[in-house]
């Protein structure tokens, strides 16, 4: 089954906004992608424990321009792998 990128970006938003922990979220979309988070930080401009301190819930919940931000990161650094993981899922 084929998922267009922006039909992705969309649900990853989503799961990301509507998450009873929007961190947990990340960090498991994070996951899916085989990503560390050494290299979604450099994709953001941030650094690797501030990524942590999202994931693990000792930051404030990411807003929403975050969100979009971490969401274009993810398939960003898919696409330069060759978008193994945005084929797969």
């Amino acid at each position: 089954m084929s998922i267009d990128v922006e039909d992705l970006a969309l649900k990853i938003a989503g799961e990301i906004v509507l998450s009873d922990e929007p961190g947990a979220s990340m960090r498991d979309w994070r996951r899916k992608f085989s990503i560390s988070q050494r290299d979604l930080a450099e994709e953001l401009e941030i650094t690797p424990s501030v990524l942590s301190d999202y994931e693990n819930g000792r930051r404030k919940n990411p807003g929403v321009g975050f969100i979009k931000r971490f969401v274009k990161a993810l398939l960003n650094v898919d696409r330069r792998r060759g978008g193994v993981h945005t084929c797969l899922l």
